[in-house]
């Protein structure tokens, strides 16, 4: 078996609150070889780790995130929701987990403008990740197809990566095993690619690497399926469990 890479998702969401900082220090401390994270924009344009567009998995409130300061959302207690152990957890900003992560491991940056609209934010993201030295540390990706091509015209010198969704083939997104092949071609920016891990197959895998391209499974917490997609070739799993992933992988 060929070594997969093994890259937390949200941090480590299985073992931690997700996308918290408490997440990000345990995948780490257990030494995954990619961290992945989410970012959107607050009301005052600081650039936020978190997966959702609202709060409601938090506290229940279907505030937007976009409509809120960042002095708002540090009031709010992102661990207690996850486990007492985690009272206090605060949503970081982007700076507070390139310090953690910078010349220790690689940051997967989850760019969300697919459902919600966040004006300026790969420029942002991009700014921060540069004014922190930390573009050899990142990783760009996401769904959007306008937020990859936004990043593609800016230049930037970390890679690109491309999410896939679906196996119906609805604009911006194809994957599965009917998937798209000649869409490809749009992303030759693009390094690697995500896709969710029912539509992944080895044929699937085999021609996606004949394009040149590697390929990235999520999110994967099962240890035959994390078997069985090394097995495929897949380049990288993405998983909310990374302890239990390098203990069946390595």
């Amino acid at each position: 078996m060929g070594k997969t890479l093994i890259i937390g998702h949200r941090g480590a969401g299985g073992e931690a609150p997700e996308n918290t900082l408490a997440g990000i220090k345990r995948s780490i401390e257990i030494g995954v070889d990619r961290i992945e994270i989410d970012v959107r924009l607050t009301a005052d344009k600081k650039v936020v780790v978190v997966h959702d567009s609202s709060l409601r998995r938090i506290n229940g409130d279907a505030t937007r995130i976009k409509n809120m300061s960042y002095a708002e959302l540090l009031k709010i207690d992102f661990g207690a929701h996850y486990s007492s152990n985690f009272h206090g957890e605060h949503l970081p900003l982007l700076e507070e987990v390139l310090d953690l992560t910078k010349g220790k491991n690689t940051l997967l940056i989850e760019i969300k403008n697919r459902r919600e609209s966040h004006p300026g934010l790969e420029r942002r993201t991009w700014e921060i990740v540069k004014n922190a030295q930390a573009e050899n540390d990142a990783i760009f990706q996401s769904f959007d197809d306008n937020s990859l091509f936004a990043l593609r015209d800016m230049n930037i010198s970390s890679p690109i990566h491309k999410l896939f969704a679906t196996f119906v083939p609805i604009r911006p997104y194809y994957a599965g095993s009917n998937l798209h092949y000649k869409k490809f071609k749009r992303y030759d920016f693009v390094d690697e690619v995500g896709l969710k891990q029912g539509y992944v197959n080895r044929k699937v895998v085999s021609k996606i690497h004949q394009m040149g391209k590697k390929v990235n499974v999520w999110t994967v917490n099962k240890p035959n399926k994390m078997i069985r997609l090394s097995n495929m070739g897949v380049d990288g799993i993405i998983t909310d469990f990374p302890t239990l992933a390098i203990k069946t992988l390595r």
